[in-house]
């Protein structure tokens, strides 16, 4: 096992750089910063990016969280 682009391996487990803090992933080979975006905004600001995915916070939907679903605007 080795460690992605960004990180090393220690003991069988891959420690992503603290210095390239978007690096994540179990191989840290996800880029944080390489997600759908809307309006300039990754995720539009309404969610956070995980390893190529929006995760959009309550609410909100679509592939860069553009969509309001809720019931009342935020």
């Amino acid at each position: 096992m080795a460690g992605g682009p960004e990180g090393s391996c220690h003991c069988g487990k891959c420690i992503c750089s603290a210095e390239e803090w978007y690096i994540s992933g179990e191989l840290c080979d996800c880029d944080d910063r390489d997600c759908d975006k809307h309006d300039g905004l990754i995720c539009t600001g309404n969610g956070i990016c995980s390893c190529g995915n929006c995760e959009c916070w309550r609410g909100w939907n679509g592939n860069a969280c553009e969509i309001w679903l809720g019931t009342d605007y935020p």
